[in-house]
């Protein structure tokens, strides 16, 4: 929606009119239906109309959702203006509650005035979500004003994000916080971030993805009983060794990612029922326990290189599995992979992905399929996707095989981009178990040239 306004902004006086000139229709409209067209607009959009008039900068500071991003200052005085600004929106808006107060500082940023403005949002204005993004800075420590969250009752998620130092004491408590986002931030210790978590009764969703080299954490405790969704990216490869200690058993969707050297798990078998799993560590028969009853399961390369470690035989059975997703790499192997479906007896969909950056590690083998297919294969999978892009002779193999085997398959597609054209013109021609099914030829080199059979 484009809105413009031909009136003119003029400053306030020592009157308390606007005079206002040259509006246009829309403009002349009630203030309570202006705002509600602001919020059907993207909230960027909604924050344009700002430089429209003085009008529509007071109607913005009614939106539910503020957001406010410091430019680059030079200066403290800067600065101060910035926060000058921010005071007077919410003078504007008077007491009526947030919804979500989103706020940005830059490297100049005067703490105590942030400090202000978070108790000032927690006692007057009942936010329902704050995101607080502060600059790198690893010599300042943060510890808000944690008795105030005490006390507020409509708090019920939190993102902070920056490389400062989080310092929680022993005492804080969010009594109603929901969802906690930690992005790169620098902990005053271990137990800073066990404080933040166990001071949170009701917490249901947790995401921590640590961006810095050192963030003085050595052991990622989490213990929540409510916890039903916990994200962890530890990806970046960090000097220290890290534990990870977690004790949520109502947790109902997990996603891993990282190098960890010990990790320690108790949650309920019965209650996850999605997780994605990329950690390059060993992994424990508990933890395996622990995803058994999930419907929706990934596994990367580098988990894939970690269970190879196990025996199938030892690995557990995923008897509500209906989508899995596995990384293919130069250690995998059919038998291997087919060892697997067999203890996924209702899997309906599979997708082998992550494309081989190393396709030369493959060798060729004279690979005898075994003669009794996994059930999953003869009675149940329905799509097969193949995302990856190596075109040796194993997948080639292995695709004649899933064809032949999947008796109820309805659609198989594959990345055929490193295919020799004669073994693409054999794939369509492979025996299929299935009457129903459809092979897609996908070429990710021309997204619009693909072939449907």
């Amino acid at each position: 929606m484009l809105l413009r306004s031909g009136k003119k902004l003029i400053h306030k006086n020592s009157c308390s009119d606007i005079d206002e000139i040259n509006e246009d229709i829309i403009t002349r409209l009630p203030v309570d239906v202006l705002k509600k067209i602001l919020c059907l607009l993207p909230e960027s959009e909604a924050n344009r109309t700002r430089i429209l008039s003085y009008k529509w900068t007071e109607i913005c500071a009614f939106l539910p959702n503020l957001r406010f991003v410091m430019p680059s200052c030079v200066s403290i005085e800067q600065a101060n203006k910035f926060h000058s600004y921010v005071d007077a929106t919410l003078a504007i808006r008077g007491t009526e509650p947030i919804k979500r107060f989103s706020i940005s500082y830059s490297k100049i940023c005067n703490y105590r005035h942030a400090d202000a403005l978070l108790c000032t949002l927690v006692s007057q204005y009942k936010v329902q979500e704050i995101d607080l993004t502060f600059p790198d800075d690893h010599r300042k420590r943060i510890r808000f004003c944690w008795p105030l969250f005490k006390t507020c009752k409509t708090l019920v998620a939190l993102t902070l994000k920056g490389k400062f130092v989080l310092d929680v004491p022993g005492d804080v408590l969010f009594p109603c916080l929901k969802k906690i986002d930690l992005v790169s931030i620098v902990y005053s210790c271990d137990t800073s971030l066990t404080n933040l978590i166990s001071g949170c009764p009701e917490l249901e969703e947790l995401y921590v993805e640590r961006l810095i080299t050192d963030d003085n954490l050595k052991i990622f405790k989490v213990s929540s009983p409510f916890l039903k969704r916990l994200g962890i990216n530890f990806s970046l490869d960090t000097s220290r060794v890290l534990v990870v200690d977690i004790d949520a058993p109502k947790i109902e969707y997990l996603d891993i990612i990282g190098q960890m050297y010990t990790c320690i798990f108790s949650i309920e078998p019965m209650c996850i029922t999605e997780a994605r799993v990329s950690i390059n560590a060993s992994i424990r028969n508990r933890l395996l326990m622990c995803l058994s009853s999930a419907k929706i399961l990934a596994f990367t390369n580098e988990t894939i290189r970690c269970l190879t470690d196990i025996r199938v035989s030892n690995l557990p059975v995923f008897p509500n599995l209906v989508k899995f997703e596995i990384g293919m790499d130069a250690i995998w192997h059919p038998n291997w992979l087919l060892a697997l479906l067999n203890n996924m007896p209702n899997l309906v969909h599979i997708t082998l992905s992550e494309r081989l950056r190393l396709p030369h590690n493959y060798h060729i083998i004279d690979w005898d399929p075994p003669v009794e297919a996994p059930d999953c294969l003869r009675f149940k999978i329905k799509e097969i996707l193949i995302e990856n892009e190596t075109g040796t002779h194993e997948e080639f193999i292995f695709i004649k095989y899933l064809l032949k085997r999947s008796n109820n398959l309805e659609k198989i597609t594959i990345n055929a981009d490193r295919f020799h054209p004669k073994r693409v013109e054999k794939i369509l021609n492979f025996p299929c178990g299935s009457s129903l099914c459809q092979i897609r030829l996908k070429y990710l080199q021309d997204p619009d040239d693909s072939l449907h059979i």
